[in-house]
């Protein structure tokens, strides 16, 4: 991927990439399409139209929350 680094000095864009494991990924969906029951890692689940709140729960440590999943669909 390119990018224009000079629209980030000049215009004093903050940047902030991310970083995914290329092969972790792959084997977690597999394991979730198997079938892999991550229920107990749970702390919140929110419907779609709840992004917002789930999102605030999942950035405020007072909540006790860990792992916050988005449902979408059924």
């Amino acid at each position: 991927m390119t990018a224009s680094l000079g629209n980030i000095v000049t215009r004093e864009i903050e940047y902030r990439g991310s970083y995914r494991f290329s092969d972790e990924i792959t084997d977690a969906l597999t394991l979730l399409g198997e079938g892999l029951d991550v229920e107990p890692l749970l702390t919140h689940t929110f419907p779609l139209v709840d992004a917002l709140a789930a999102f605030e729960t999942a950035g405020d440590r007072s909540t006790g929350s860990s792992k916050v999943l988005l449902q979408i669909g059924g």
